[in-house]
Parts: structure tokens; C-alpha cells; sequence
């Protein structure tokens, strides 16, 4: 793959809201980290699991909820298969990331505790955990108790744009998650609580995008839509593209 010479953003420096925990990012910006937490953990699986159980929405003939396009230009660009499941593999290790696609969003569902602990086995040894919605599942239960589950502090707020309104996002905070990452643009975000963690973007007065390491593993990203990186067209608007790569890449040498 070619390397990519990105610099992290520093938009945080001038006009930053008053939030705790505005990163420092401690996935990798060893520069802006002044925390003695330990390292991060990066995963060794070279595979990506989209998951759709739990209650996730159906794809339609738009591509929403469809992720083909990703999942061919991570195989091409990386080397990475995807696989698009409705159940958890009994094998973890292969993932280096693992995205939630809208869990509740069409019918509520609990995680097994065994489920949940071999999912927080594998965020343990560096696996990436993406929770990612939209709209009509700003206020699903069944995320919230996923990342409680996962050991998280992120939660949806429950609100969010609502139908047909597109963030315009200018103010992203730098991690390894947003280097080179200038400009976003999400279509009917839901708003999310940081927590513990640091949120990374920020939008009339709300965050979407959220990030927090729970242990000394791996890091749990939570987003309030999915639509930025699947086949319906918003991939394809500003920065975009990059942030699905980033969330894959995890370790911050990519943005070399």
C-alpha cells in the first residue's frame, strides 16, 4: 500500500469547547499524550467483521445499510477480507475491528454474557469495537448495553438531526481515528455521550464520534451513523472515505 503523508489536525488548539477529556490521544499520538496511561494494544488480525444481528437494519436497493464498496477497497487497498455476518463467529482472533451495524435499530435484543466475554476478550488483545448508527436508532437499548457490556462509558444520548439533515463537520479533534480527517459530513447523525472517553467531533453543540479504551486493550468508537461509509453515496463527500480507513487501520502508521 502506498504511504500517505497526512498530518494530525490540530483544530482543538483555538475555539475548543470547554468538554473533559478532549484528547490527548492515547491510540498512538504519543506527542499529544501527557498521560501515563499504558499503550494501546494493536490487533494482529488482518480480517474485519461487519456485524448485523441484534436486531440490525436490512439493506435496500439504495445501498443504505449495504457496505460492498468499502469492503472491496479495504481488500484491495490492505489485503483485508470483511466478512458480513447476523452472528458472532466463534473465532475473534482473525478481526482487527469489529463493526456494530445499528444493533436495535429494528427490534431490541440482549448480548449473551458469554458473547460479551469473548468480545471483551478479543477488545483485550487490540481488536477495534465500532458501534454505528443512525436516525431511527439514536435511541436504541440494545447499543447502550452492548458498550456497558464491552466496559464503556460511550453512550447515544437518544437524540439526534433528525430526518434529511446533513452536519457539516469542521471541529474534529486529533487521534490515529481522524489524522488527515479535515472535514466531515454525516446525514441524520444521532448524538453521542463521551463519557470517560474523548469525543472527536462536534457539531451544533452536539458530538458524533466518540472514542474510549475501557482497559488496556483495544479502543471502543461509537458514531452516530453508518451511512458515512456504506454504499448510499454520503461515502464519497468530504473526508468521508478516509475515516472508514481509519477506524480499520488502527495503527497509526498508515497516516505516515
Amino acid at each position: 500500500m502506498t504511504s500517505r503523508a497526512l498530518p494530525l489536525l490540530a483544530l482543538l488548539l483555538l475555539g475548543c469547547p470547554s468538554d473533559p477529556d478532549v484528547p490527548g490521544d492515547d491510540t498512538g499520538d504519543t506527542d499529544s499524550d501527557t498521560t501515563d496511561t499504558a499503550p494501546p494494544v494493536y490487533p494482529s488480525g488482518e480480517r474485519i467483521l461487519l456485524y448485523h444481528g441484534h436486531g440490525a437494519p436490512d439493506e435496500d436497493e439504495s445501498g443504505w445499510a449495504r457496505f460492498d464498496t468499502v469492503d472491496q477497497h479495504w481488500k484491495d487497498a490492505y489485503g483485508w477480507n470483511s466478512d458480513y455476518r447476523n452472528y458472532l463467529p466463534d473465532e475473534l482472533d482473525d478481526y482487527r475491528a469489529i463493526f456494530f451495524i445499528g444493533p436495535g435499530y429494528t427490534t431490541e435484543a440482549s448480548f449473551d454474557p458469554a458473547d460479551l466475554e469473548r468480545l471483551r476478550t478479543a477488545l483485550d488483545a487490540g481488536t477495534r469495537m465500532i458501534v454505528a448508527t443512525e436516525k431511527d436508532g439514536c435511541a436504541a437499548g440494545t447499543a447502550n448495553e452492548l458498550l456497558e457490556g464491552l466496559g464503556s462509558s460511550l453512550r447515544y444520548t437518544g437524540s439526534g438531526q433528525g430526518a434529511f439533515q446533513i452536519a457539516e463537520i469542521e471541529l474534529i479533534s486529533p487521534h490515529q481515528i481522524t489524522a488527515g480527517v479535515d472535514a466531515l459530513r454525516l446525514r441524520d447523525a444521532c448524538a453521542v455521550d463521551p463519557g470517560d472517553g474523548v469525543y472527536l467531533t462536534r457539531y451544533d453543540d452536539e458530538h458524533q464520534l466518540a472514542v474510549d479504551r475501557p482497559g488496556a486493550g483495544g479502543d471502543v468508537v461509537i458514531i452516530g451513523d453508518f451511512e458515512f461509509m456504506d454504499d448510499s453515496g454520503p461515502r464519497d463527500w468530504a473526508s468521508n472515505a478516509l475515516l472508514a480507513d481509519r477506524l480499520v487501520e488502527i495503527e497509526p502508521g498508515y497516516a505516515d
